[in-house]
């Protein structure tokens, strides 16, 4: 995150060392895969997840920005996302997915799935909204990737940032931590509330949390959270998004 390549071995799962960057503090895996896409074979009859904070990430961007923006979804998955702004036809949607198998799928539903990584020259101008969901602890140079996601916004457009947190409250149950805490190779950077906040303010954006921006009445569970983000609190994952300024 800050440039450097200078661990000290924290801790070791699965045989995977996780280092702590000696010039930031920043914990990551300093060994890693060449490839992270995973190719699955899709049953025909599968009906992909919608989790609430799809439907959380679209209300926020419903909150912040005129319909008829354009979404662009990086690291898209089975483009959930691309589900609910498809249903609700605020946005236009496009989603990147480097697995081709996840990419056919999508698309017999109507999603407008690309299939490759997010580079420049993905684009042909700005767009309203970048989103990267559960992304960036996945790949080997997070910062190049965020700045490359601001570079494709225009001026006041929104940067959705979702990652785990490194200080999950849920790490003190060991059946959820050893399962879905530390998992290397497939999470290879671990984020805090103060590294994805120093990324922002990097990238010289505005930072925020959801909040209850992103939260309707369906979503009154989260409502603790959002009253804990306002106290600068960050019990479980870290939900946010910064605004590019100009």
């Amino acid at each position: 995150m800050c440039g450097q390549d200078t661990p000290t071995t924290e801790r070791s799962v699965d045989g995977w060392e996780l280092g702590v960057c000696t010039g930031c503090d920043f914990l990551y895996v300093p060994r890693i895969r060449a490839n992270t896409a995973s190719e699955q074979v899709i049953d025909p009859d599968f009906v992909p997840v919608q989790r609430a904070r799809h439907r959380q990430i679209h209300r926020l961007l419903q909150t912040l920005l005129p319909s008829g923006g354009t979404v662009v979804d990086v690291g898209a998955g089975f483009g959930a996302l691309g589900r609910e702004c498809l249903d609700a036809g605020h946005f236009s949607y496009v989603g990147f997915e480097p697995a081709a198998s996840i990419v056919e799928f999508a698309r017999t539903g109507g999603i407008d799935l690309r299939e490759g990584l997010f580079e420049r020259g993905s684009l042909d101008r700005p767009v309203d909204a970048v989103v990267l969901d559960n992304v960036i602890e996945h790949v080997a140079d997070p910062m190049d990737l965020l700045e490359l996601c601001r570079d494709a916004l225009r001026p006041r457009g929104l940067l959705v940032v979702i990652v785990p947190n490194r200080h999950d409250l849920r790490r003190f149950i060991p059946a959820w931590r050893d399962a879905n805490h530390w998992i290397p190779p497939e999470h290879i950077n671990y984020f805090t509330a103060a590294s994805l906040r120093r990324a922002f303010e990097s990238l010289d954006m505005d930072h925020h949390p959801f909040g209850f921006r992103a939260l309707g009445v369906r979503d009154y569970r989260y409502w603790p959270r959002a009253a804990a983000e306002r106290l600068g609190v960050f019990p479980f994952g870290l939900n946010t998004y910064g605004i590019r300024r100009g």
